[in-house]
């Protein structure tokens, strides 16, 4: 096994790129859901691809399709925007973006940014803009969380979640 992370995917991808080439078979998989989908790979794949080496893709878990399927809104379209800066001037610019994205806005988080990102989309979209969070998704504490943006915000501080969470956003029908 191979380690491969956000930390070491720029050297450890050439030294995988140097085992395929020996023929070597390898997969790329993941601890926690889909392999390239919001964690390290994506370049191990442009790598293999511009040296010729053919890639395989296998679907696994996915919290965002998880996320969409028990949220309760329609799902026939979305828009994803994934992960928003940490630097709270960018992402509450990200934030008045998103606001003209008239769609159901799919978010990602980690658990120390959590009440930041739901304080900042709280008063950025209109008081009466609802969301889920999902959280903990495919693991034994999953739960979703239901209600406007405020009221999800003080769910959030109140059961103090700690976890992995992805945050829809219904800007369908708010009055901007």
């Amino acid at each position: 096994m191979i380690s491969l992370n956000e930390h070491n995917e720029q050297e450890t991808a050439k030294d995988i790129i140097t085992l395929l080439k020996t023929g070597k078979k390898l997969a790329l998989i993941s601890d926690c859901g889909t392999p390239i989908f919001s964690d390290p790979g994506s370049y191990l794949v442009s790598l293999c691809l511009q040296a010729g080496i053919n890639v395989i893709s296998l679907p696994g878990a996915s919290s965002l399709m998880t996320a969409l399927s028990g949220s309760g809104f329609d799902i026939n379209k979305f828009y994803y925007y994934g992960w928003l800066s940490p630097k709270k001037e960018i992402r509450l610019t990200e934030l008045h973006r998103l606001k003209q994205v008239r769609e159901l806005i799919v978010l990602l988080e980690t658990p120390y940014r959590l009440i930041r990102l739901l304080e900042d989309a709280a008063g950025v979209f209109p008081k009466n803009t609802t969301g889920v969070l999902a959280y903990e998704l495919t693991k034994e504490k999953e739960m979703f969380y239901r209600g406007t943006l405020s009221e999800i915000k003080e769910t959030s501080q109140t059961k103090k979640l700690k976890g992995e969470f992805v945050l829809l956003i219904n800007n369908r029908g708010s009055k901007q």
